[in-house]
């Protein structure tokens, strides 16, 4: 029996259960979810108290996150590095934020706009 045949099998039975593929995008729920701080954000960076850099942000980040949903000092890289792209992604979706047509090695890969 053949995929097709064996999801439509499934779908026909009123006890099964069909689970949809997780939705695609990099940090789509998790910057959802995070609505508060990615306000938060978007107000420091409009009072210049965080520029709207991978580093300044990842570091404004991290001090709003210590110990209130980590847990301890040690604090988890990867889902930091998942926020700020996440932040930065909803900030471009947003039209606060635009990817630089004429970045180099070195200079600004984002150039926010929504002052």
């Amino acid at each position: 029996m053949d995929s097709v045949k064996c999801q439509q099998n499934l779908a026909n039975r009123s006890d099964a259960k069909v689970e949809q593929p997780p939705e695609k995008g990099l940090g789509k729920g998790l910057a959802n979810r995070s609505d508060s701080l990615y306000e938060k954000w978007i107000t420091a960076v409009q009072s210049k108290e965080c520029r709207p850099a991978v580093k300044p942000t990842w570091l404004w980040i991290q001090k709003r996150i210590s110990n209130k949903e980590t847990g301890s000092r040690t604090h988890d890289r990867t889902r930091i590095s998942i926020m700020q792209k996440a932040f930065f992604n909803r900030a471009i979706r947003d039209g606060l934020m635009k990817v630089n047509p004429n970045f180099k090695r070195g200079g600004k890969k984002f150039i926010w706009i929504g002052d």
